[in-house]
């Protein structure tokens, strides 16, 4: 360390560095321009001296009436007597060493400590009132643009009153027993802190009232805890706030007598960090004219759920939770007294027993409109109102709604969570986008605004959702759920969507709804029940789907394009419009007495529109299908050759009879010759049809031969593209029941003769006219 006279050679150059010091822009605005330009210009012509080039940043009493002064680059000096004054509290280096501004709204006194032209110390430096130069306690001050904060160490040496000043004063303490002959800490004007270093472990004990230690103007104290035992903290009704670094301890931690906070008579205020699960910190706060309690939270039971008991004194009406740190902090609260709830700060917090309920009986209000972290509360129906924050926050309602109660979700993304049997069909909800049930309840949507996009239906039982007026509602259902819409929908509100995440779900849309999609999302076989109510039903999810229930009957549009398969035999549609089957095999009875559009989709599909009475134009799709016609007139169409399914000409020439070549057909049964139609001519180049006459006999390999030839005949020597042929059937008799009818069609459409061919088996007869 160099001494002053190593780095300042005689006084001529302390003259010099005063006269080259600078000062801040709010010394110009107080001091007034004039007075500072004059200083500058005077410093600016002193030359010829050794620079420093850093400012003071702090300084240390040494005793012997020496002060040691830091410079920013590490450099440090010793300024004995007649360089420094102290004046009460107030150290001011010698006028050699600093600048000494007057003018209008500033007293005259140290405005900055300059030392060749660096950066500077602004503001008063400020020492401890115990100015015995044997004194053990040190101060050490950090400077910034702002008021300074002065560290000022206090250790078992210490003793008397210990003050801070005009700055900021942090009171650094090495353990509890430091403060043994400390009669007072006072920090003075300013924001000002005592921090016990040392943590206190199992069954330590810090007591105010027993050391005999007051303390004043301090705004907070903080204790560090390290204990699987537990300690316990008495505050002795000092006027401060307590923060309570919990070290993710075990043991409980008691506080009492914890008075005021400073500044305040009706507020006590803690602050916990570090709780750990299952941890409880049990507070007593005393004092009568007490009714509100600050508590802060910091990584508060982030891995589990610790306990904050607030009743074991002077119990609070009024508390404000303020969270902070980067994990969640999840609390079990008792204050029994407590009716108003405010919750501010950015980290997540979940309060895990009932606002309302057992410890928390009197809360009527909550107020979290300015937390931005994600909450998690659950209430009863003492609580009325409730506002939450920005975040993304879940309300749990274990208690049914009534006209008084009114939530507000605030923004992010909000869940309204519905115990078992609760119903909310009274009261005013807004800014809660999904509403979740655990059991049978009545959701009455003219209590919700219409932020509501989702329900969430949690088990086997009757959601009954009325006068629903948000249209493409998304209800996710497990399995069993029963889905009742009911009364009146709004304006333009006629579709549901529906996430099945069971094997069943039913859907009643009664007079409410009319259309629904479902995706389905549990592997295996699902089961969607149709009340009433719904005539579109639209089904996606790529899985296995059987349609039933008394309203399926009532359907009018299905489209199961997005399913893997679909069955649809019970309480078949009578009144199809539209249909649209699965990517898979589909097995559906379709009914219609208007004009249908039928489309089965790829996969070999049986579809069956016997009961009929309408027109009908059917698509079978890719696949081997298997169609039945009813109605009045019916069209079998194809989107293209590839829809039929393409047999080699070797593969044809190689069947063994008319059985074999059956198995791999298409079949068109209650075809009504005359009435029903083929619609093929569109897709193949030549639309002249070849009828073949010969009553090939079905039983016999020879005659299945003959057909063969000449069905390749027609294709390949007389350049046909359809061919129609019939056999006499099992019996052996042209002209029975049991003969069939078959239409033949190139399908690689090559120019003259054929590579394969498409075969659909009829059982009535079908004539060239019949070909459209």
């Amino acid at each position: 360390m160099k001494s002053v006279a190593d780095l300042i050679a005689n006084k001529e150059a302390l003259i010099k560095r005063n006269k080259r010091g600078k000062i801040t822009a709010a010394a110009v605005a107080a001091a007034g321009a004039s007075v500072i330009a004059a200083a500058q210009a005077e410093a600016g012509s002193a030359e010829g001296f050794e620079d420093i080039t850093s400012s003071v940043v702090s300084f240390e009493r040494l005793g012997n009436g020496q002060i040691e002064f830091e410079l920013e680059n590490g450099q440090r000096f010793i300024a004995s007597e007649g360089q420094y004054i102290i004046d009460g509290n107030e150290i001011m280096v010698s006028s050699e060493l600093v600048t000494v501004v007057s003018g209008p709204g500033l007293n005259t006194t140290v405005v900055a400590v300059a030392v060749a032209g660096a950066a500077l110390l602004v503001g008063l430096l400020i020492l401890a009132a115990n100015d015995d130069d044997s004194s053990s306690t040190s101060t050490t001050t950090t400077t910034s643009s702002t008021t300074p904060t002065v560290t000022v160490s206090i250790t078992s040496a210490s003793s008397g009153a210990i003050a801070g000043g005009g700055s900021n004063t942090a009171f650094a303490v090495t353990d509890v027993a430091a403060l043994t002959d400390i009669d007072s800490v006072d920090g003075g004007t300013g924001t000002d802190s005592l921090s016990i270093t040392a943590a206190l472990t199992n069954g330590d004990s810090l007591d105010f009232g027993s050391l005999g230690t007051t303390l004043e103007n301090l705004e907070n104290v903080e204790v560090t805890v390290n204990s699987a035992g537990g300690v316990a903290i008495d505050m002795n009704s000092e006027d401060t706030t307590l923060v309570i670094d919990a070290n993710t301890g075990t043991g409980t931690i008691t506080v009492t007598d914890l008075g005021a906070k400073h500044g305040s008579t009706d507020t006590a205020a803690l602050t916990a960090k570090g709780l750990a699960a299952g941890q409880t910190l049990d507070v007593s706060v005393t004092g009568a004219p007490v009714v509100k309690f600050e508590l802060g939270l910091e990584n508060a039971g982030d891995a589990g759920t610790a306990t904050v008991d607030l009743d074991s004194g002077v119990d609070p009406t009024q508390v404000t939770i303020t969270t902070s740190g980067s994990a969640d902090n999840d609390i079990a609260l008792t204050a029994n007294a407590m009716t108003d709830l405010t919750i501010k700060g950015s980290a997540d917090l979940e309060i895990t027993n009932t606002l309302g309920g057992t410890n928390l009986a009197a809360v009527t209000d909550i107020n979290a409109a300015t937390a931005t972290g994600d909450l998690e509360l659950s209430i009863d129906a003492t609580v009325q109102t409730v506002d939450l924050g920005t975040g993304n926050d879940t309300l749990n309602v274990t208690e049914t709604m009534t006209a008084n109660h009114a939530y507000d979700g605030g923004d992010g993304t909000d869940v309204l969570a519905l115990a078992a049997g609760i119903n909310a069909a009274l009261g005013d909800v807004d800014k809660v986008e999904t509403i979740s049930t655990a059991g049978a309840s009545t959701i009455d949507f003219d209590v919700f605004d219409s932020a509501v996009s989702t329900v969430d239906v949690n088990a086997a039982a009757t959601v009954n959702l009325n006068d629903l007026h948000v249209d493409n509602l998304l209800v996710t259902a497990v399995n069993s759920a029963v889905l009742d819409f009911d009364g009146t929908a709004g304006a333009g509100v006629n579709n549901v969507r529906i996430t099945q995440e069971g094997a069943g779900v039913t859907i009643d849309g009664a007079a409410s709804i009319g259309a629904a999609t479902v995706t389905q999302t549990n592997a295996g076989t699902n089961t969607i029940t149709v009340l009433g109510g719904i005539t579109e039903l639209d089904i996606d999810g790529n899985r296995t789907a059987v349609v039933t229930g008394a309203g399926a009957a009532a359907l009018t549009d299905v489209d199961a394009s997005g399913a893997a398969a679909l069955t649809m035999t019970a309480n078949d549609p009578t009144a199809i419009a539209s249909f649209v089957g699965s990517g898979g095999v589909d097995d559906v009875d379709l009914g219609f007495t208007g004009t249908a559009s039928i489309h089965a989709g790829a996969g070999d599909d049986q579809v069956d529109t016997a009961g009929a009475s309408g027109t009908a134009t059917v698509i079978g799709g890719t696949g081997v299908d298997d169609i039945t016609f009813g109605g009045n007139k019916q069209v079998l169409d194809f989107d293209g050759l590839g829809d039929m399914t393409s047999i080699a000409s070797s593969t044809f020439g190689a069947y063994a009879n008319f059985d074999a070549m059956i198995a791999a057909a298409e079949t068109l049964g209650g075809f009504n010759s005359g009435t029903d139609k083929v619609d093929l001519k569109d897709l193949t180049a030549n639309d002249s049809v070849s009828v073949l006459s010969t009553d090939y006999d079905h039983t016999d390999a020879a005659s299945f031969d003959n057909f063969v030839t000449d069905v390749m005949s027609r294709f390949n020597d007389t350049g046909n593209d359809i061919v129609i042929a019939h056999d006499d059937g099992d019996d052996g008799t042209a002209g029975n029941a049991d003969d069939n009818y078959y239409v033949l069609v190139d399908v690689s459409q090559g120019g003259s003769g054929t590579t394969s061919l498409g075969i659909i088996q009829l059982d009535e007869s079908i004539a060239d006219t019949d070909i459209i």
